[in-house]
């Protein structure tokens, strides 16, 4: 899962709380678990990945203003 493009999305309970962008998952996810005590909870992530950095960043910002999720600013 590392050096390509995601777009990922985690669900407390059905309802999306954080939209983010990386290209290493698993070590965003790590630091997602050291620094948030709220991701303890989380049980369901959705991951799509992307061939640019462009198309990873486009999909993230169009999530996030679609959706509204609580832990991300705009």
């Amino acid at each position: 899962m590392d050096n390509k493009y995601y777009v990922y999305k985690y669900y407390i309970d059905e309802q999306l709380i954080y939209v983010g962008r990386t290209n290493n998952f698993v070590e965003r996810f790590k630091q997602h678990l050291r620094e948030n005590s709220y991701y303890d909870k989380v049980n369901k992530i959705d991951i799509a990945t992307f061939n640019s950095d462009g198309d990873m960043m486009l999909y993230e910002k169009y999530y996030i203003t679609k959706f509204h999720p609580p832990l991300n600013k705009v």
